[in-house]
């Protein structure tokens, strides 16, 4: 009895290439692989560092871009706002100047005679004087309490900023918000060129958007993406 060989099948070929079957165990962990990818919401090194982290950690400023911020991601845009804030509480908010014209025990600026004579100011030692004051109620200002106070409304756990905007209200911050197209020529003026970061973070959360990574015309905190530091996060 002559025995028969086992013919082996070859694996099908592809345009000359030797192509192996794949095997079903390796194509479900791919997929499974494919499916876990498409569920975890991270697109830049922000969010990376937000979703991994308790603290915040930046490496200098530069410009950035924005994308939509979904609603559970507010907290990041805050945290950049209450920070600024705090600073130029600390060291001084802007200011800008109003005209007015009230009476007043010494000469300040120009003397309205017809104003003085009119009420006899001079008999009761006064004189009604119009005059530039230095306030802190101007656009910039108030357009940073209102994103603190959507800030505070939407993280009503955090007190910190409605605390914030509770101390800019007693600076003399009181105001309305000023309209959001009206916030590129305040980042331009040249007077509030340290105010960039907390205007560009204010506009940002007022529009319900976070920074991405890519260069835009916003100034903000970059991510730290050294190796070493992810490598902590993670």
């Amino acid at each position: 009895m002559v025995g028969t060989r086992r013919r082996h099948r070859r694996p099908p070929l592809a345009r000359g290439v030797l192509v192996r079957p794949s095997r079903p165990r390796r194509r479900g962990l791919q997929e499974a692989s494919r499916r876990l990818s498409m569920q975890i919401p991270v697109r830049n090194l922000w969010l990376l560092q937000f979703f991994a982290s308790d603290f915040f950690r930046t490496e200098g400023y530069g410009p950035v871009t924005a994308e939509d911020a979904p609603e559970e991601l507010p907290n990041l845009v805050a945290r950049m706002l209450a920070d600024e804030v705090a600073q130029r509480l600390h060291r001084g908010l802007s200011v800008g100047f109003r005209s007015v014209a009230r009476n007043e025990r010494r000469v300040r600026g120009r003397i309205n005679q017809l104003a003085t004579e009119r009420h006899q100011l001079l008999s009761r030692g006064q004189v009604n004087c119009t005059f530039d004051e230095i306030v802190t109620d101007i656009p910039s200002n108030r357009l940073v309490r209102a994103a603190l106070e959507r800030a505070a409304v939407l993280l009503p756990r955090e007190p910190r900023y409605r605390s914030l905007a509770r101390q800019l209200g007693t600076a003399g911050v009181r105001g309305p918000c000023p309209r959001l197209a009206e916030v590129p020529r305040l980042r331009q003026q040249r007077l509030l060129q340290r105010d960039r970061t907390m205007l560009a973070a204010a506009e940002l959360l007022l529009n319900f958007a976070i920074p991405t990574t890519d260069e835009g015309d916003r100034r903000l905190p970059l991510p730290a993406d050294d190796v070493h530091y992810l490598r902590k996060l993670f």
